[in-house]
């Protein structure tokens, strides 16, 4: 990738991460880190054991590859780590997964700057005050 080209994904991945994002907390284990992410849903489709047909929707959230970083190590995500949103007055905690068995996170731009994380609500609380 040129020089120029790097810059133009660079700018595009602050540029879209600035547009409709919000802060979130990323979990792995007890260490939690404040991102900026935008929420978004992936479709899946999957066959059950007996031939049928399953639709399900993952919660999405993109976040910049470089603001994924614990204990000053750049991470990938794993199943089982959570976002936790908080939004209206409640938490909402969603747990890392793939619905369909895949892969439970990928690039969501060639350049990879941006991550698309899959994952499903495990929890939800008022918020308290």
């Amino acid at each position: 990738m040129s020089e120029i080209s790097r810059g133009g994904a660079e700018w595009l991945a602050d540029a879209m991460n600035e547009v409709d994002s919000i802060t979130v907390a990323y979990r792995r284990g007890e260490t939690e880190i404040s991102v900026l992410a935008r929420a978004g849903r992936t479709p899946f489709e999957s066959m059950s054991d007996n031939g049928v047909l399953i639709h399900t929707q993952s919660r999405d959230y993109l976040v910049k590859a470089d603001d994924l970083v614990i204990s000053e190590v750049r991470i990938l995500p794993e199943p089982k780590d959570q976002i936790v949103e908080t939004a209206d007055g409640m938490t909402y905690t969603h747990e890392v997964n793939s619905p369909a068995g895949g892969d439970c996170w990928q690039y969501s731009d060639a350049s990879r700057r941006i991550i698309r994380v899959h994952t499903r609500l495990v929890a939800t609380a008022e918020v308290e005050e």
